[in-house]
């Protein structure tokens, strides 16, 4: 065989070989991907059921810290609420005024 063929025959299976070893390594990286996604759903699937589990819970306790923030809160929101309907009230009113004072100009033109 002369040196050409042998240099060709050469790259030839180098080639291959690097075709081989690419295609095993992406294979090997997709399972892993793979094998990492299913871990990690099953680990969420774990936190779940723990997290499930612990409001199971068959007595309550209430904190009187938190209970009171809830009672300003509540408070608030009835102060919020009363302010925005006033202020509601407030914005009508200047629109019937400023209506009538509409037609009462459109009259007297």
């Amino acid at each position: 065989m002369s040196l050409l063929k042998l240099c060709s025959l050469f790259f030839t299976i180098f080639s291959l070989y690097l075709i081989l070893q690419v295609s095993l390594l992406s294979l090997y990286l997709i399972l892993q991907a793979s094998t990492a996604k299913a871990a990690s759903s099953d680990n969420v699937k774990n936190e779940f059921n723990k997290s499930n589990d612990s409001l199971n819970v068959k007595s309550v306790q209430i904190d009187p810290v938190a209970n009171t923030r809830l009672e300003y809160a509540d408070a608030s929101l009835a102060d919020i609420s009363s302010h925005m309907a006033e202020r509601r009230k407030t914005v009508q009113d200047k629109n019937k005024n400023n209506s009538r004072a509409d037609i009462e100009h459109s009259a007297s033109i």
